[in-house]
């Protein structure tokens, strides 16, 4: 365990670098669909570059943990940060050449490096001390709040800055990238995540798949992370090309989206300790029905931001719900496998629901894409039920 000054550096450098890896990823969402929509070859494609940049992070997700767990945190996430830049600066380049190919390039390298990124939360774990673990992980995605801000405050101004519409975003992705690799260089000390033998890391690891909590957990983050990037990608979409709405609509209605996933992160900890795991993350997928039914309803600003507002919530209280889950269902010499394969089955869903939005969008539209999502999450609330009352009280 590190001690209390390295501790609170490297916390504060996850926190900070959180912030401007989810900025990357939020200036892609804002207006990947947007360039897509202007250069794909068909508007069903629109959202590929989003895509892109969700199947690179599923891709890079196995590989990221074992070469963090081998080479150390450290050295991992500024490997991710130099790949960040690149994809950076090939983003300039594909939209100053108008290439949609390479533009979706630029976001499958994006992908990679933010699969880098998807580790910070465990970094936060394993640094800090047992009794607040659940505050780590809430803590470190808090930076996610800074994001909502910046991320769509860059997608604004970086839109008629150079020649070229929108050229100047991928500038602005290779600094923040760089700013990342140079905060962690100069201020991450924490201790390095203990070496996994190589018996327990070298592959598969059948009793997990026996662990039933391991499995919810498993579950209810793929659920929640794809409803949230299904909707979430096709949304910038509804709102300007669907309702009418202006380019400023839709910033405002992501900006404040992912404000709600990572807002509640500053007390998720905090709930969690005070009602159980499971309480909250089935409180959230309430939050996602709710989504749903709001989305339904109308086409006006005011029901998008309802809408978006909910998911975010939703996805905060199953995300770090279900990651709460995970740490505590899996022993110490299975962790890196079990994190691996966790974001890499929730980035699965999270690339088929980035895939299909677009494709979904173009054909049946935003009510038909919503109405998609209900019955797996009436699904996935249902298990957690089951699995709730068969826990004794005390875990519940």
């Amino acid at each position: 365990m590190a001690t209390n000054q390295p501790y609170q550096a490297s916390l504060a450098t996850l926190i900070v670098n959180q912030a401007l890896a989810m900025s990357v990823v939020v200036l892609v969402v804002s207006m990947g669909g947007i360039v897509g929509y202007r250069l794909a070859p068909s508007p069903a494609l629109a959202t590929l570059p989003i895509s892109a940049q969700v199947l690179g992070t599923f891709m890079m997700l196995f590989p990221a943990s074992y070469l963090s767990n081998g080479l150390g945190r450290r050295r991992g996430f500024l490997i991710g940060s130099a790949i960040g830049v690149l994809g950076g600066l090939l983003a300039v380049y594909a939209i100053v050449q108008a290439s949609f190919w390479l533009f979706c390039l630029s976001t499958l390298l994006l992908g990679f490096e933010n699969a880098f990124a998807q580790y910070f939360r465990f970094s936060a774990v394993e640094i800090a001390p047992p009794e607040r673990q659940s505050q780590a992980i809430s803590l470190v995605l808090v930076g996610g709040i800074v994001a909502a801000f910046l991320g769509p405050g860059l997608a604004r101004l970086t839109r008629d800055f150079w020649v070229v519409e929108f050229s100047a975003a991928g500038g602005a992705i290779a600094l923040l990238c760089l700013l990342q690799g140079l905060l962690f260089f100069c201020f991450y000390r924490a201790d390095a995540a203990p070496a996994i033998p190589a018996v327990a890391a070298s592959g598969f690891s059948g009793s997990l798949l026996t662990r039933i909590p391991f499995l919810m957990a498993v579950l209810s983050g793929a659920v929640g992370y794809g409803t949230m990037t299904l909707i979430m990608n096709a949304a910038p979409l509804a709102i300007e090309q669907g309702a009418g709405l202006p380019f400023a609509a839709a910033t405002s209605v992501i900006q404040w989206h992912i404000f709600a996933m990572y807002f509640p992160s500053f007390f998720t900890g905090r709930i969690i300790k005070a009602v159980g795991t499971v309480s909250v993350m089935l409180v959230g997928l309430l939050f996602l029905f709710a989504c749903g039914f709001i989305a339904l309803s109308g086409q006006s600003y005011a029901y998008f931001l309802s809408a978006l507002v909910l998911l975010g919530l939703g996805w905060n209280f199953v995300y770090i719900g279900a990651t709460d889950l995970l740490t505590k269902s899996v022993p110490a010499d299975k962790k890196s496998f079990a994190q691996g394969l966790n974001d890499t089955l929730i980035y699965l869903c999270n690339t088929l629901g980035s895939l299909s939005s677009g494709i979904l969008f173009a054909r049946f539209g935003w009510q038909s894409l919503i109405l998609l999502v209900l019955p797996i999450l009436c699904l996935n609330f249902g298990l957690l039920l089951i699995f709730r009352a068969k826990l004794r009280p005390q875990a519940a």
